[in-house]
């Protein structure tokens, strides 16, 4: 993947999120668990800055103590802008956030 300099090309990141300290996700830690990947663009190919033009959020339930799933994908790519889609599950599986974003991107 983009960390070993080789981008897949899916436009797609997978992981986990928790605090080191075990703390548990609030409806204010969620907004930042939405955001706090990479860019998805990052499997796609090597870019610098990717600014945020708009996003929104959507807290669906509070998670469950543990760590959260996110999928955040790249779902057009086009004219300098990108769209992005991340969806969160908690430890139990269950959906507790989704947001969109659109940034503005320079590739190759």
């Amino acid at each position: 993947g983009f960390g070993a300099g080789r981008p897949s090309g899916s436009g797609e990141l997978r992981g986990w999120l928790a605090f080191l300290d075990d703390t548990p996700f609030d409806p204010v830690s969620l907004l930042f668990a939405v955001d706090a990947f990479p860019p998805a663009t990052f499997e796609i190919a090597p870019t610098g800055w990717v600014p945020t033009l708009e996003m929104t959020t959507y807290v669906r339930a509070l998670p469950v103590p543990g760590p959260l799933t996110i999928l955040h994908r790249a779902q057009l790519v086009e004219a300098q802008r990108v769209d992005e889609a991340t969806s969160v599950w908690d430890a139990d599986g269950r959906l507790v956030a989704q947001a969109t974003q659109l940034a503005a991107i320079r590739l190759g």
